[in-house]
């Protein structure tokens, strides 16, 4: 794997799929700005999330995808880097996360790694009880190009 260059980002692309996420996008590009590459796909969008998107640099594919795995397929396809990290629109890259992207991307005997994540009621982290219960801890949403494909179910 190549090494990204000092000042330019990790060998990263960061994969946003949303559909009228003009509340949170921002937020979340933010977030990921690190990244070499970032790539929204917008599924249907009425509101002003591809605006957000090619603001903060994005590569943005707009289109219509009744199911969920060609939607981020497509995604998959546009990005370029040799990983990949996918987010949700309401998800954001805590500074923890992006701290440890660097020791995890130069490692070459895996091809994904399962991401924490802390689920929030508003600003609240909710560790316990059923906001916790019903939330996924982790997700398998870092990985080396070629490495995923979403299958259709």
């Amino acid at each position: 794997m190549s090494a990204a260059v000092p000042g330019t980002g990790f060998d990263l692309s960061v994969l946003v799929v949303a559909r009228d996420a003009a509340g949170q996008l921002a937020e979340c590009l933010a977030s990921a700005s690190f990244a070499r590459e970032i790539v929204v796909v917008l599924d249907r969008c009425a509101d002003r999330s591809a605006e957000i998107a090619q603001q903060a640099g994005a590569r943005v594919l707009e289109g219509a995808w009744p199911v969920e795995a060609d939607r981020r397929n497509a995604g998959i396809a546009l990005c370029t880097r040799a990983w990949i990290l996918e987010l949700d629109a309401d998800e954001r890259v805590s500074e923890a996360l992006r701290r440890d992207l660097e020791p995890a991307l130069s490692r070459t005997e895996y091809a994904f790694y399962y991401v924490p994540l802390h689920n929030y009621i508003g600003d609240v982290w909710v560790k316990h009880g059923w906001g916790a219960y019903n939330g996924v801890a982790a997700k398998p949403c870092l990985f080396r190009k070629g490495a995923k494909i979403w299958g259709a179910g």
